[in-house]
């Protein structure tokens, strides 16, 4: 890879729609009109709720969100989707000669 700017996708974070979907549609109502970069991490858990892997985010916020039909004969959870534009992770800082 030859020097340069380093570009990111969106990350883009699912999960099965439940109580907690109320905290992620209030932070959206209360950061989406108006471009605020966060910073903070996200968590990879594992079936205990143990974290697996984290990813520091840099200057993240919100892009769109989703949430898949629901169909109560399927037998499956609704889920939820969270689109996120980020300037980097991984401390590419020290990569990059201080330029993240």
């Amino acid at each position: 890879m030859l020097p340069g700017n380093v570009t990111y996708q969106p990350i883009k974070l699912s999960r099965a729609a439940c109580s907690d979907s109320a905290n992620v549609q209030k932070w959206l109502r209360d950061t989406s009109r108006s471009y605020t970069p966060y910073s903070g991490a996200v968590h990879m858990l594992d079936y205990l709720g143990m974290q697996v892997v984290t990813w520091e985010l840099k200057q993240f916020f919100p892009i769109s969100w989703s949430i898949s039909d629901f169909d109560s004969a399927a037998a499956r959870p609704a889920i939820e989707t969270l689109d996120l534009a980020h300037t980097g992770f991984l401390h590419d800082e020290a990569i990059l000669g201080g330029k993240a």
